[in-house]
């Protein structure tokens, strides 16, 4: 999980820091192109479109299954 000030919101395990910044560079790179501004402000990431600051964080999702017991 990242926290902390002027970093990038996510919550992530740790193997998977690499894809979360191959994600946010993508996405950062692409929308700037079309006039859009990136932010980091108290805590929180913020991207400009059209006048308007919409928060992006990116979030990995758990999906917890029991594993059947093995039965000698």
């Amino acid at each position: 999980m990242t926290t902390g000030k002027n970093v990038l919101d996510a919550k992530i395990s740790a193997e998977l820091i690499d894809r979360c910044a191959l994600i946010f560079d993508t996405l950062i790179k692409e929308s700037e192109v079309l006039g859009f501004k990136w932010k980091v402000r108290d805590d929180k990431t913020l991207v400009e479109v059209n006048g308007e600051n919409l928060g992006i964080k990116l979030v990995e999702r758990l999906n917890k299954r029991k594993r059947p017991t093995k039965t000698p």
